[in-house]
């Protein structure tokens, strides 16, 4: 069979001097493994399509085990190479959709939420940890863990919120909290943040002055959140992030 669809390499694995495998998050086919012919010979036409980030439409031969015929990239993100940080933070976004994404598997929203936020990388400074918690708290929603922030998981109540339980994914307000001794404490405005961050698109986010210490404050919980729901214990890119917290 024949496929062709717009995709994005999430990782490239070495065969021998010529040959490689790619790891690759596609519209059509979800993510798929794709053997790629001598894709390590820089006089290939299928080389400039066959490094990790490269978003492009593929061409695609097989049933069950792919191998790629053809590719027009559309963005290389070869900037990404000639900065540490914002390479840590890109590798980061990857890795995660990497983690969470299951061979065979699609997930339009997450392919969506990854291209823009390498898009914005590649174009700005300065914004790599807000656009961090926005990338983590939107891949938990197109993964169906948001947790839950505008009631109270116990009675309902839509205000005076003060705790939150992460194995139970939901704010508890004030009056509910007795109930609930494991609960963590949670400022409100980190809850007001969390509200505003899984309500909004993109551009709205980053347009937001966002006190660093709040965005301090959020990473702490999140860390915990995605640790609980998603382990992501096994992410190596994540250690290197912490370089520039």
């Amino acid at each position: 069979m024949y496929f062709e669809t717009e995709g994005i390499v999430l990782k490239k694995r070495k065969l021998n001097d010529s040959d490689v495998f790619l790891t690759l998050l596609t519209k059509k086919l979800g993510k798929v493994q794709v053997f790629v012919k001598g894709a390590n010979n820089p006089k290939n036409s299928l080389n400039k399509g066959s490094h990790p980030f490269v978003y492009a439409d593929f061409s695609i031969r097989g049933e069950k085990n792919y191998s790629l015929s053809n590719v027009e990239t559309k963005d290389t993100f070869y900037n990404f190479r000639e900065n540490l940080k914002t390479l840590s933070y890109a590798s980061y976004f990857v890795d995660i959709v990497d983690h969470v994404i299951n061979e065979d598997e699609s997930n339009f929203e997450l392919f969506q939420l990854l291209i823009e936020s390498l898009m914005i990388l590649n174009k700005t400074t300065g914004y790599e940890e807000k656009l961090k918690l926005y990338f983590e708290f939107k891949a938990l929603k197109a993964l169906g863990y948001a947790p839950l922030v505008n009631q109270c998981m116990i009675c309902s109540k839509k205000e005076n919120f003060n705790k939150f339980s992460v194995t139970s994914g939901g704010v508890i307000c004030k009056e509910c909290s007795k109930k609930h001794p494991s609960a963590i404490d949670l400022h409100p405005m980190v809850i007001k943040l969390m509200q505003f961050t899984l309500s909004s698109n993109i551009s709205e986010y980053l347009k937001k002055d966002i006190n660093s210490l709040l965005i301090d404050k959020m990473d702490i919980f999140i860390n915990s959140y995605m640790e609980y729901y998603l382990q992501m214990g096994n992410i190596k890119s994540k250690k290197f992030l912490k370089i520039y917290e």
